[in-house]
């Protein structure tokens, strides 16, 4: 794609904007192959409930992220664009708690101190992923308000 992007004469939105999106696109997908990876990593052989959450979650915010991306070379669907961004904010906020939640359990008396570490360590990277994809959610609505 950034070699696309340096070979196009001329580009219909900002080439700096269009590189940041690139790279927010590129880190969110960086950090969900840490995600995956880490499973086997730190050999985590059972899920917990906060886990799933944050998969779900990690998985509606780029859904909706992939959403934004398709829709956002069509002007008519700007609010929808916008809308879809706010969302996936909302998302990340919702995987803060979570995580602070998980975390808590964590760090409750008589818990493992490995699988503590292990296990904390794995939140933060599944929280990554929301970041990334608020990352990329802003770039987009500052690319639909410079170019509306």
């Amino acid at each position: 794609m950034i070699g696309r992007l340096h070979q196009s004469f001329t580009t219909p939105i900002n080439r700096d904007q269009i590189h940041s999106l690139i790279s927010d696109l590129d880190m969110t997908l960086n950090v969900l192959q840490s995600v995956a990876n880490a499973i086997d990593m730190y050999g985590i052989k059972q899920s917990t409930v906060e886990a799933r959450e944050m998969a779900s979650l990690s998985a509606d915010a780029c859904m909706r992220l992939n959403r934004a991306v398709a829709a956002l070379g069509d002007k008519a669907r700007g609010e929808e664009t916008l809308n879809l961004c706010k969302e996936i904010e909302e998302i990340e906020t919702k995987a803060d708690r979570v995580q602070q939640k998980a975390i808590t359990e964590l760090f409750k008396e008589g818990a493992n101190v490995w699988q503590t570490m292990k296990m904390r360590e794995f939140y933060s990277l599944q929280e990554s992923v929301l970041d990334c994809c608020q990352d990329a959610a802003k770039m987009i609505e500052e690319i639909l308000i410079e170019n509306s």
